[in-house]
């Protein structure tokens, strides 16, 4: 029942994937607060931000006005290019120019300056684990990552108070959308996103910030835009651009199940909603945890809170198994398809579908 961990193994003793690699006890003389934050100034020696998800030639640099919101005004020190991919936000789509708050939020969003401790210190900045909005499936921080896309967040390299004691990754979440997919944070625990993002900061072992800095960095982060999807139509259904096996596949999604107690995957995740009922819920998880969007999923990997599952087949297996699904291997393969189709995204970087 959900409250208990994931089983090892599937009804046929497949074995199930496991959260991660755990971190040894340290070796005589190894000191895990100095390998941390070492490993990430080599990840950001390695992998510049730009570089990270790939950035569109075509994008236009950010243009500054009033003269109030230049960095040099704001004492920002940025760490990766202000530049827009397209579909980027609502108002770039529309190719309008950003508003001063948007400015000054964006500005916010490509700095460390705002945070503390290790990331401060290392130059890593909200864009770097969201990049475009959406999700660093690449990052890797040994010691503090189980797989690329995860990290421990209550690891004293990121705040000493935070620090639990305990090897806990999560999987980065996009923040594609994100207006619509409150309560916010892993638990739900705030149901205002400006709430949500004055606390990732001092989580982040940053200072109080200024009210106003608050202000902008949410109205930023509330203009990202859902990527269009060509399998989708405006009310969550599958377009004729989707396969038969995805059609299938959405019959199966929004079928009641035995083992789900009457419920189907639709009940959590309803497609008129954004594929989420903004609600938490214990899927053997040991926590009560917001339901994420469907939307964009495609592209978010790691899956499950603490990213055990690197894709969305291995989800289906895994549900399959512990709710007693009784699913057949076809079932399997129709369903991941469906959650493929729905999960698909057009590529943030590049140019939308038909132009070049």
């Amino acid at each position: 029942m959900p409250g208990q961990p994931f089983p090892s193994s599937d009804r046929d003793g497949r074995p199930l994937p496991s959260p991660g690699v755990k971190v040894a006890p340290d070796a005589p003389g190894m000191n895990r607060t100095w390998l941390a934050p070492l490993s990430a100034l080599l990840l950001l020696l390695t992998l510049p931000a730009a570089s990270l998800r790939g950035a569109d030639p075509d994008s236009k640099p950010l243009v500054l006005a009033p003269e109030v919101f230049a960095p040099e005004k704001l004492g920002l020190v940025l760490t990766a290019p202000l530049k827009f991919p397209r579909y980027y936000m609502g108002s770039r789509r529309n190719d309008l120019p950003l508003k001063p708050l948007l400015q000054r939020g964006a500005l916010l969003f490509r700095t460390s300056s705002i945070l503390g401790g290790g990331m401060k210190a290392l130059g890593i900045s909200c864009e770097y684990c969201h990049p475009g909005g959406s999700t660093n499936s690449k990052l890797n921080i040994p010691g503090l990552t189980s797989k690329p896309g995860s990290a421990d967040i209550t690891h004293h390299f990121w705040n000493p108070d935070n620090e639990d004691g305990q090897f806990s990754p999560s999987d980065i979440l996009s923040l594609r959308g994100v207006r619509y997919t409150s309560p916010y944070g892993r638990d739900g625990r705030e149901a205002s996103l400006r709430a949500h993002t004055r606390m990732a900061i001092v989580t982040l072992d940053g200072p109080e910030p200024d009210p106003a800095d608050v202000d902008a960095l949410t109205a930023y982060i509330r203009s990202f835009e859902f990527l269009p999807n060509p399998y989708l139509d405006r009310f969550g259904g599958l377009t004729a651009k989707a396969s038969s096996a995805a059609l299938r596949g959405e019959e199966i999604f929004r079928k009641p199940m035995l083992g789900m107690g009457g419920y189907s995957c639709a009940t959590c995740h309803p497609p008129l909603s954004h594929f989420t009922d903004n609600r938490h819920h214990d899927v053997y998880s040991g926590r009560m945890l917001d339901t994420p969007t469907l939307l964009g999923a495609l592209n978010t990997g790691p899956y499950y809170h603490d990213g055990r599952f690197e894709s969305l087949g291995q989800v289906v297996l895994a549900y399959d198994a512990v709710f007693h699904l009784g699913l057949t291997d076809q079932e399997r393969g129709d369903l991941t398809e469906y959650l493929e189709a729905v999960g698909y995204e057009e590529d943030p970087f590049g140019s939308p579908a038909g132009e070049d």
